[in-house]
């Protein structure tokens, strides 16, 4: 099933305390970056990331497109100061972050509170 086939809701962004969420039906993102255009370049990345991680009926799937645009959101956000947090993922796509040892890259996070809690 291709990208264009798969059910996914828009990707919603909003901004609070100088954070900006990313989210999708599949899975909550969220960074901490710099304003200006290289804030906007990264919230693209992650937004893609987003809709990359498929969602097929009840059961969600990331591939291997979603993977590698993690891993280069999280470059680019990791190279510029930031921070890349995943929040409240689908059993199937912590199993393949699990699968490809990507976990341990990746700070993950049952809610968006205890992402927030955790810039402190």
């Amino acid at each position: 099933m291709g990208l264009k086939d798969a059910p996914i809701k828009r990707t919603l962004t909003h901004r609070l305390e100088g954070l900006t969420f990313a989210q999708s039906a599949a899975e909550r993102l969220c960074e901490s970056v710099g304003a200006g255009g290289d804030a906007f370049h990264v919230g693209l990345a992650v937004r893609e990331a987003a809709v990359n991680a498929l969602q097929h009926g009840n059961r969600f799937d990331i591939d291997s497109s979603g993977i590698g645009e993690l891993v280069s959101s999280y470059t680019r956000v990791t190279s510029r100061g930031g921070k890349l947090k995943l929040i409240n993922l689908p059993p199937r796509v912590q199993d393949v972050l699990t699968i490809t040892q990507l976990i341990t890259v990746f700070e993950v996070y049952d809610t968006e509170a205890d992402a927030l809690a955790s810039f402190s």
